[in-house]
């Protein structure tokens, strides 16, 4: 059965990886992300009646609020709300400070903010409709705290404050039977395209996680009711 899925940061290396792979599979998708000639290029690669197209700003209430609306008015329902906004920022103790804050700044948008308003509008639409589910897309950087990433101060402090967030939201909807479930995928370094200068070679790029993986798991638990609450997807890669 074909579930339809507003995509939040569906331009991004991840984002359009999962809008070709659910529209693929059959699912319908609310396509989201600020840049609106970046949505057309990608709703015209995924081909007709399966997609539509949501120019907005995820950091703010009332533009998440209009996508799930959009989305509902295109195709019936919003059944998934799924989050995959944001690039890796890089930065460290060595790094400039100028740069370092515009490493923050972004940080903090893509993977504080984002999730926050995104888990709390979804939140509140699936608790009045009784269902749905909300999928983000974590880091395996917020589980590695006793080992030193190199470039992720910014990057796993900000995620995992992201991370975080969904716990709660989780707690929210348990502790209140709303019916609306949480998942949280949390892969290793993921091989896209963003980080081919990095992966190399053939083994850093199998070694990788695939996004295709990620994307088969979500597409063979939309109907699970019991759908892991965090879902590892290693990697043995290194950056």
């Amino acid at each position: 059965m074909a579930r339809n899925i507003l995509i939040v940061g569906a331009t991004g290396s991840l984002g359009s990886i999962f809008a070709r792979g659910l529209t693929a599979r059959g699912h319908n998708s609310g396509l989201m992300a600020r840049t609106e000639a970046d949505l057309t290029a990608l709703k015209q690669s995924l081909g007709p009646g399966r997609s539509i197209v949501i120019p907005a700003d995820a950091c703010i209430h009332s533009n998440v609020e209009m996508a799930m609306a959009k989305t509902r008015e295109e195709f019936g329902s919003v059944d998934v709300v799924l989050n995959v906004a944001g690039e890796w920022v890089q930065d460290s103790l060595d790094t400039p400070d100028e740069e370092a804050d515009k490493a923050y700044a972004a940080g903090e948008r893509q993977f504080m903010r984002i999730p926050y308003v995104v888990g709390r509008v979804a939140s509140r639409v699936f608790r009045e409709q009784g269902h749905g589910l909300i999928a983000h897309m974590s880091t395996h950087a917020v589980l590695r705290e006793k080992i030193y990433l190199k470039e992720n101060d910014v990057y796993g402090s900000m995620k995992e404050g992201g991370h975080f967030f969904m716990l709660r939201m989780n707690q929210y909807h348990a502790v209140n039977n709303t019916g609306v479930l949480v998942t949280i995928l949390i892969p290793g370094i993921v091989n896209v395209p963003k980080l081919a200068h990095r992966l190399d070679t053939e083994e850093k790029r199998r070694g990788a996680v695939q996004p295709e993986a990620m994307v088969e798991w979500l597409i063979d638990n939309l109907d699970n009711k019991e759908i892991p609450l965090e879902m590892s997807f290693p990697s043995t890669t290194e950056l």
